[in-house]
């Protein structure tokens, strides 16, 4: 017997239309969102994930990122703690629904669907490597005369990002995006931004460069933009005046 009013969610084989998990990380469609590389599990970036949601569900979709950015965190973790299980019910919890035919066509033809390493970050789009996958390996990423972000020891003090480093890091990442709802997608992807730097500093989740190389004309309005947007700005908590 079955209710109209209970909605029922299950996780599918790897590369049909649904969302898997299993050993190898997790998959929607033919899109790996965490894959496995030498032991770790890696979330793809932020803009990626978007894009993903946005192929298989709509833009609609993108109210969720945050919490399904989250909750890919958590199974990326269980999985990483060899807890599988643990792992798989997350993974159920996120809710996400099987995939139309013709969203997994959109999926299957994406540049996402390659067989890639979501390890190494991507050349952000605009550039000549744009949307490549780089070589992976050290390096140091300055943000027009902004404080430094690099792979120097976890001891060393974490300077946390200005506005202007926000705001590259959300232009590279949605620079793919387009429709009615971009600037939803916009600021979900700021507030994963800002939530992953005050939760775990220089850890926090991986996302395109903080550093823009040459703008087009044609974007350099929404790319102003987003070096100003005051939904880029980390929350202030304001003091209660004394009574």
């Amino acid at each position: 017997m079955t209710h109209p009013w209970i909605s029922w969610h299950r996780l599918s084989p790897r590369g049909s239309a649904g969302l898997a998990c299993d050993q190898h990380g997790v998959a929607l469609g033919p899109v790996a969102l965490v894959a496995s590389r030498q032991g770790r599990y890696r979330l793809r970036s932020p803009g990626e994930i978007a894009e993903a949601l946005t192929l298989a569900y709509g833009m609609d979709s993108l109210a969720m990122l945050p919490r399904w950015y989250a909750g890919l965190g958590r199974i990326a973790k269980a999985l990483e703690e060899g807890k599988d299980a643990l792992a798989a019910i997350a993974a159920v919890q996120l809710g996400l629904p099987e995939i139309a035919p013709e969203r997994m066509e959109k999926l299957a033809r994406s540049s996402l669907a390659k067989d890639s390493n979501p390890d190494e970050p991507r050349v952000p789009p605009g550039n000549s490597d744009g949307g490549d996958w780089t070589g992976g390996g050290g390096g140091v990423q300055v943000a027009e005369n902004d404080s430094v972000q690099s792979d120097a020891p976890k001891h060393s003090p974490y300077v946390k990002m200005t506005t202007r480093q926000v705001g590259n890091i959300v232009f590279n990442e949605t620079r793919s995006l387009s429709g009615p709802d971009i600037d939803n997608a916009r600021v979900a992807i700021a507030h994963i931004v800002r939530n992953g730097e005050d939760q775990s500093g220089a850890d926090r989740p991986r996302t395109a460069p903080s550093d823009v190389g040459d703008v087009p004309q044609a974007e350099m309005n929404i790319y102003t933009y987003m070096k100003t947007a005051k939904m880029l700005r980390p929350k202030r908590i304001q003091k209660k005046a004394k009574e």
